[in-house]
């Protein structure tokens, strides 16, 4: 997993260390486009801001003895990010700053593999000064955007036939289709609807928040922000098969029973994380519906802080690019920061 550190001009960060993770399909890039992005914003306001990139993602290619062609670079999945990947970055940060915790942002799956690290290694715990989740993927059961679930069901059943085809990722960069896809999405051109359409249905439909860039940003799979999807890491894709549970890897019933002596993948123990979390839901988000964050923040039994707000009209999407995010969501949480 590679991390990007932002750096101060003048080396000032007297406010603590802030480490963001987007999780899936967005690497570090998407985070920083444009002044008004919260990562911005924390650094403007002191605290020392660093990116991850989740393994497998456009800039976390790297491999002491393999290459992305080899199959076995692809072989991990979202447990072995949140067990192994999550804690080395962690103690990676504070290391490097001498700090004794950290602010963690997650948005997504980020914070489905922050929930995992924090369940399997109680330990790091306290390692966290706080932990705001954005749209925290774990309970997926109510989500309703319907080219997501066909996306992720899709990649889920054909893993195998795409392991055997030698395909690994879902949506890879192509030499010019970042040039193709701003012709298609630049402002008043009438194929502007498509890359405005694509976004409502897969995060939610929130008109007044959607902007030209942050339509090209998602669409700019060639030069940029949208990171592609492992393949075969949705071979464990529990949003398929166990939508109601947020569990670890079904191996089918003789595989589970080996794994872990029960015939279905056991739960993630929510009891064990401690640490504060603060967790955001968008009323608008057909990806991971408020229903579903409601029972993640009743599970979160141990939590020593914990809330919950909602944000009327808010997509899947709007927590990063949202052109109101500063003033609704970013304020916040920075005074939640300054208080803690």
């Amino acid at each position: 997993m590679t991390v990007e550190k932002l750096i101060k001009e003048d080396g000032l960060t007297h406010c603590g260390t802030a480490f963001h993770d987007s999780g899936a399909n967005l690497h570090s890039a998407a985070n920083i486009k444009g002044r008004k992005k919260k990562r911005y914003s924390l650094y403007d306001a002191g605290y020392d801001v660093w990116l991850g990139n989740s393994r497998g993602n456009y800039y976390s290619r790297k491999h002491v003895n393999m290459t992305k062609s080899d199959p076995k670079f692809w072989d991990f999945s979202w447990h072995d990010m949140g067990v192994h990947d999550i804690p080395a970055v962690i103690d990676y940060i504070l290391d490097h700053t001498g700090h004794k915790d950290l602010f963690f942002i997650g948005h997504s799956m980020g914070c489905a593999m922050f929930f995992v690290g924090m369940a399997a290694k109680p330990r790091y715990n306290d390692k966290i000064r706080v932990m705001f989740g954005l749209g925290p993927a774990s309970y997926m059961h109510n989500g309703k955007s319907s080219l997501t679930s066909s996306i992720f069901k899709g990649l889920h059943y054909k893993a195998k036939d795409f392991e055997r085809l030698n395909i690994h990722e879902f949506l890879p960069r192509v030499p010019g289709w970042g040039r193709l896809a701003l012709s298609i999405c630049k402002d008043n051109h009438l194929t502007q609807p498509i890359c405005t359409g694509g976004l409502s249905l897969m995060g939610g439909n929130n008109p007044a928040n959607i902007n030209m860039v942050r339509s090209f940003l998602f669409c700019d799979v060639g030069n940029g922000l949208y990171s592609p999807l492992d393949c075969q890491n949705c071979r464990d894709d529990w949003i398929v098969e166990y939508p109601c549970n947020f569990c670890q890897f079904d191996h089918g019933l003789a595989g589970n029973l080996k794994a872990y002596g029960t015939f279905e993948p056991p739960e993630y123990n929510l009891s064990r994380i401690t640490a504060p979390v603060s967790l955001y839901c968008g009323e608008s988000d057909l990806v991971v519906d408020c229903i579903d964050v409601e029972r993640l923040h009743l599970e979160l039994t141990n939590a020593r802080m914990k809330s919950l707000q909602r944000i009327r009209r808010y997509t899947h999407l709007d927590f990063v690019w949202g052109n109101d995010a500063k003033l609704r969501l970013y304020s916040r949480i920075i005074k939640k920061m300054d208080a803690s």
